[in-house]
């Protein structure tokens, strides 16, 4: 397969959905008379100047692919394109680069079913969908299928009450967005129905207001997900809902202010750096085989900061993390919901008990007298220079007062587009 210029570019003000493709010359070529045959991937009657081996073609087709990445320019009217068109047509309308306007037009919503593996769709400007946007593009190892905003503060809406996005492959990229419902849906903003390969990076998804019952929604089993440098909050529901079996890593996340628990997993996930706080319910409740690394929960109500999901589960871990101001428990199980592991955790003011049956691995933990956050109230979670916890100094290989705490850097987390802090690109 070939691979693609670059990315396939949207801008809802100077593009244009009836003549360009996204990807080749920044001046698009097009017309009205494109022919193809069926299950051929030569298409002629075009005009190919300005024209290289990876740009992207449109035809208009009556049904099946309409975008197909060009292996070869064969002659001024002619190209070989990667993928073939389905039908044998004359007369089509086409064209060859420039950017496209929109998500919600119809004919650009079949790239989300063309991109091919490797291929990067990215918008430059807001886009607004009356519909869900549903796709079957399918990456593979090493060369996922992206979607993502252009520096990152590109707003995406659902002005319906469904889905933001729904698909039905795998290896696929979401990246550099930010994900609003203009009608307060009741659904999550993300399903995958199948696959079992996606990656969830710097997406901000919290507008109070604005936003879904829970930001991802899994539809089928043992997927494997990647949700990196990502804030999550004010959702109607859960925060993230790991509703079947799957293999996740959730990292570098801000999880707050959802009106049930931060998040709800159902077995096999790894939070890492991760903050949850004042969510209404619990900050997490997980099943089995669900451990949190380096964490901080603060604020969050009605039950407690972790807990399992039900009393026949055990086997979570909970390490180096921070429990300040829980409204109950700060971890909370059962004598037949044992935790695996429970060390190196620090306390502070929590309203119920630090931990609410005995664990034989509860070990190397510390309990504060003072807060230790810079500003919690304003999701501020840098560690006070005054905090025990900030004592952190390495020497030529020794080292002294360490604590396994991390400084949250205040401007990491997005807590909105207007303040987020922008990644490079992945």
């Amino acid at each position: 397969m070939t691979a693609p210029n670059g990315p396939i570019l949207f801008n809802s003000t100077t593009g244009s959905d009836s003549n360009a493709s996204g990807l080749g010359p920044s001046v698009a070529v097009y017309g009205s008379a494109a022919s193809t045959t069926s299950a051929s991937a030569v298409v002629t009657g075009i005009n190919t100047n300005g024209v290289s081996a990876g740009d992207l073609l449109w035809v208009q087709s009556s049904s099946g692919i309409q975008f197909s990445i060009i292996a070869s320019v064969d002659s001024g009217t002619q190209v070989t394109c990667d993928q073939a068109f389905a039908n044998t047509e004359a007369s089509r309308t086409w064209a060859i680069g420039g950017k496209r306007a929109t998500f919600e037009n119809t004919d650009s919503r079949q790239l989300f079913n063309d991109l091919p593996a490797g291929g990067t769709v990215e918008t430059e400007s807001d886009q607004t969908m009356t519909t869900t946007i549903e796709g079957s593009m399918a990456g593979t190892i090493g060369n996922n299928c992206v979607v993502r905003g252009s520096i990152g503060s590109e707003v995406l809406t659902s002005n319906h009450s469904n889905y933001l996005f729904k698909f039905t492959a795998s290896f696929i990229t979401l990246s550099h967005m930010v994900l609003r419902s203009a009608s307060g849906s009741n659904s999550a903003a993300i399903r995958f129905q199948g696959g079992n390969s996606y990656f969830l990076h710097n997406i901000v998804c919290n507008t109070a207001g604005q936003s879904y019952i829970t930001f991802t929604e899994n539809g089928g089993w043992g997927a494997y997900t990647v949700i990196k440098d990502c804030t999550i909050g004010n959702m109607g529901g859960y925060g993230i809902s790991q509703n079947v079996m799957n293999y996740t890593t959730i990292q570098n996340c801000l999880i707050h202010d959802n009106a049930l628990y931060g998040t709800l997993s159902n077995r096999s996930l790894d939070f890492i750096n991760c903050i949850f706080a004042r969510n209404f319910m619990q900050g997490s409740v997980a099943t089995l085989f669900t451990n949190y690394y380096n964490c901080i929960f603060w604020k969050n109500g009605a039950a407690s900061g972790v807990r399992p999901a039900l009393t026949m589960y055990a086997g979570i871990s909970v390490v180096n993390c921070i429990f300040a101001e829980n409204y109950q428990d700060a971890i909370s199980g059962s004598a037949t919901a044992q935790y695996k592991n429970t060390s190196g955790n620090v306390f502070y003011n929590n309203v119920g008990s630090d931990y609410t049956v005995p664990l034989p691995q509860f070990t190397d933990n510390l309990t504060l007298t003072a807060d230790p956050f810079v500003d919690a109230a304003n999701l501020d979670f840098n560690i006070k220079s005054s905090s025990v916890l900030a004592g952190v100094n390495y020497n030529l290989g020794s080292k002294t007062t360490v604590h396994p705490f991390r400084q949250f850097v205040s401007s990491y987390f997005q807590t909105s587009n207007s303040t987020m802090k922008i990644h490079p690109l992945a």
